[in-house]
């Protein structure tokens, strides 16, 4: 959940198909970012993680500040996350 997710980006990662990982937008201790600081901090993130995962959080996830929006192992292996042996 949350930061854990920006692991996806680090080298010799993998991810099981059962797995559950949650995102989210940025925010300041419950409090929404001007759109500014939203947008950078949004960038920030994003560059963790590889390209395809990147451009579906840039569109959909990171609009969700309260919630996480979870995505399985399996949806992260068919956005190019390597399998898990």
């Amino acid at each position: 959940m949350s930061s854990c997710t920006m692991f996806l980006g680090a080298d010799n990662v993998c991810v099981s198909p059962q797995t559950s990982f949650g995102f989210h937008g940025p925010y300041r201790f419950g409090e929404k970012l001007s759109q500014t600081e939203f947008d950078q901090w949004s960038r920030i993130i994003a560059s963790y993680y590889p390209a395809a995962v990147r451009d579906w959080y840039m569109t959909k996830a990171r609009y969700k500040i309260y919630t996480a929006t979870r995505l399985s192992g399996a949806e992260l292996i068919r956005l190019g996350v390597p399998r898990c042996p």
